[in-house]
């Protein structure tokens, strides 16, 4: 038990040593995520949305997967035994689509952004 506690408090100060002096890894340990963000670095990346492109003949809406170039920045993601995450770059996730069943039901209008 006291050789956990003795980690934690090592990973909490190299948190802070770190945070003073503006150099933390983006992938350092953190405690929140105004740590991972702190020299506003961002990384390029990408981000796909299911959008509305019209209506068929029967006047269903129809889709199509549409991505865009976006900057993507960092946080800290949580490790729960030790309290204390690790700086990651944030990821979306690719919207599901069947080209031979299309279910547009969950389509964004291109319009509202």
């Amino acid at each position: 038990m006291l050789s956990k506690i003795i980690t934690l408090m090592v990973l909490i100060s190299s948190v802070s040593v770190l945070s003073n002096h503006n150099t933390l890894p983006y992938d350092g340990p953190c405690l929140t995520h105004g740590e991972c963000q702190q020299t506003n670095v961002t990384a390029p990346g990408e981000k796909c949305l299911l959008l509305k492109t019209g209506f068929n003949h029967h006047g269903q809406v129809t889709c199509a997967i549409s991505c865009y170039n976006v900057r993507v920045a960092y946080y800290c993601k949580g490790v729960r035994r030790h309290k204390v995450g690790r700086c990651t770059q944030e990821s979306y996730s690719m919207p599901t689509f069947d080209p031979a069943n299309p279910d547009c039901s969950s389509a964004v209008d291109p319009h509202s952004f």
